[in-house]
Parts: C-alpha cells; sequence; structure tokens
C-alpha cells in the first residue's frame, strides 16, 4: 500500500496469479469488484504495524474458487484489466527453486538464488543445492533475501555453503530491501561482517524479532514471535545499510526490478575490473502499446551511466 493506492508486491513466479498475468508493480484497483480498501479479502494481520515501510497486506482466499483482480499496468491505463485467479497450491520454497536463474551467460557467468523465507530445514540446502547445481559454473552469484525473514538456525547453514563457495573462488552479492528483516538482518550482518559478499539495496528492516516455527503440515509452517531479542544485535530498529544503495520502484514497474539490475551490473564489474569494457544494448523507444516511452528509456538510460558501472550503451528501435 503507497499513497492510498495497491500494488502488487510480492508474486510467487509461477504461481497462480504469475500464471494468470500478474506481475509485481502492477495496481490493484478491486478485489472481486469492490475497491481494495474496502474489501473483505484484504488481509491487514500480515503487517508489522510499529515499522515505517509501507504496509503490506495479503488476500483471503479460498482453494479453487476464483477471485478476480481489477488491475493496472500502466500508470494513464482508463480501463483496468479483469483478471481473475484460481487459488491453488503453491510455496515460497518451490517459487524458490523455479526462480534459481543465470542472469548473464556471454563474458561472466552470474546466476541468482533468491531466498524468500528462510523455513527451518530448507533455506541452507535450497542455497547448497543451487550452488551446486544449475549454478556450478558461475563465477558470480547473487543472493537475493529480500523480503520477511525465517529461521535463525538457518543462517549458520546459509554461511557454511557461502564460505564454501567463496573458498573456490565464487563471488556474491546480497540484496536486501526495506522488509529485509529478522533472520535475514543477521544474516546480512555476518556475511558482511565476513566480507562474503557485496551488499546491494535498501537499508533492512530493522526488526529482529525471535520466532518459532511449528510444522502443520508437509510443507508448510506456522511462525509463532518468541519476544526476545540477542542484547547485543545492533540491527534491530537501525537496520543494516548497504554497501551501494538502490532504492526499490513498485508502482508500475512491468516487472522490473531495479535491485537486482543493481545487483547484476556490480556482480560483472566486480569480476571483469575496471580496464573491462562493459556496454548494454537497450531500446529507445518500444513502440507498443504498454511499452516504455521515448522519456522512460532515456531515464533509464542516465541512471546505468550515473552508475559508473557500464561504458557505453547501444541504442535500437523497437521491442
Amino acid at each position: 500500500e503507497l499513497d492510498g493506492r495497491y500494488f502488487a508486491d510480492h508474486v510467487l513466479r509461477e504461481g497462480p496469479a504469475w500464471q494468470a498475468g500478474i506481475r509485481r508493480g502492477d495496481e490493484v484497483v478491486a478485489i472481486d469488484r469492490v475497491a481494495v480498501a474496502d474489501s473483505p479479502r484484504l488481509d491487514h494481520r500480515v503487517d508489522d504495524a510499529y515499522l515505517p515501510d509501507p504496509p503490506t497486506h495479503f488476500v483471503r482466499c479460498e482453494k479453487n474458487v476464483a477471485v478476480t483482480f481489477s488491475v493496472r499496468s500502466e500508470r494513464d491505463q482508463e480501463a483496468p484489466a479483469e483478471i481473475p485467479v484460481v487459488p491453488g497450491y503453491t510455496s515460497t520454497v518451490e517459487a524458490d527453486r523455479a526462480a534459481v536463474r543465470l542472469l548473464a551467460e556471454q563474458g561472466v557467468q552470474v546466476g541468482s538464488v533468491p531466498i524468500g523465507l528462510m523455513t527451518y530445514g530448507r533455506a541452507g540446502a535450497h542455497l547448497r543445492d543451487a550452488l551446486e547445481g544449475p549454478l556450478a559454473d558461475c563465477e558470480s552469484v547473487i543472493v537475493d533475501i529480500r523480503g520477511r525473514g525465517g529461521s535463525p538456525v538457518e543462517v549458520w547453514a546459509c554461511l557454511a555453503h557461502l564460505i564454501r563457495a567463496r573458498a573456490r573462488g565464487v563471488d556474491f552479492v546480497l540484496l536486501t530491501d526495506g522488509r529485509t528483516r529478522s533472520a535475514k538482518e543477521i544474516l546480512t550482518q555476518r556475511i558482511k561482517a565476513a566480507g562474503l559478499a557485496l551488499h546491494v539495496g535498501e537499508r533492512t528492516a530493522g526488526a529482529v524479532r525471535r520466532s518459532r516455527f511449528y510444522r502443520v503440515g508437509p510443507d508448510t509452517w506456522m511462525l509463532c514471535p518468541a519476544f526476545g531479542l540477542e542484547s547485543t544485535f545492533s540491527a534491530e530498529l537501525d537496520g543494516v545499510e548497504p554497501d551501494v544503495p538502490c532504492a526499490d520502484a513498485l508502482p508500475w514497474a512491468h516487472g522490473r526490478d531495479p535491485i537486482l539490475d543493481a545487483g547484476l551490473r556490480e556482480a560483472i564489474r566486480r569480476r571483469v575490473g575496471d580496464d573491462y569494457i562493459v556496454g548494454l544494448r537497450m531500446s529507445g523507444s518500444e513502440d507498443q502499446r504498454g511499452g516504455l516511452a521515448e522519456e522512460d528509456l532515456t531515464e533509464i538510460a542516465k541512471q546505468l551511466v550515473a552508475s559508473g558501472l557500464i561504458d557505453f550503451v547501444n541504442v535500437v528501435r523497437g521491442w
């Protein structure tokens, strides 16, 4: 929720909403043709009300009962699109597995591994499987821990796999945003203290609350706050400041991810050094309805050049 408007933020890859066509940054105008703020499906209970970050809400739904979202993917879109979504079983664990991928295959092998929720017994194994499996040949790996936290036990499992990969020469870039909290903040602080990764993105939330996880199904866990704090943990209320700040841009993002883009540029530049020429081929105008206009792409090009991480821009026309 931003200034009274509602935007899709976390859309699980290959989940029902993703498959229906909803993308991160889409504005949700109504749910089942009822204004979002008035919708009985809007769940306020998931938000950490005491934090200054924008409110976060889930959507209440029943399995196999379709929910219709009225969505604007463009700021000036006159009539929202009606997108029906049929809820079904999905999980962050499966979405994380599906999202492990190569981001750059020419010149430098850069991979990306997201950790959506550091669930006990899963996060460390997921990171290990990615580093030893599809990303085994990568020279650089982006570890994306944006979003809420998880079990502190997984901090040490993740650290162990990062240390082993670092010993064989893998470079790491760590991504966080303003909602990164709890065990993920502990992980961020430990990674930075050990010099294992460059930290890119936004300052973390500063919300390190102990929690306990209880298994309630074969792939489902229940989190219960334990209301205790490590007295020596400095990130509580302050957060962890990134080495390379990069602000998120959610509204009408068209699925684009500026923090991930910044992490990719840093990973490539760190690997090849300052003497290697790095460039970008991009459109100057997409020339299609709903596409990026010349002024949008000009601003993107200016930001890329200002980052100092690329040496040239090759501009073409069209999609």
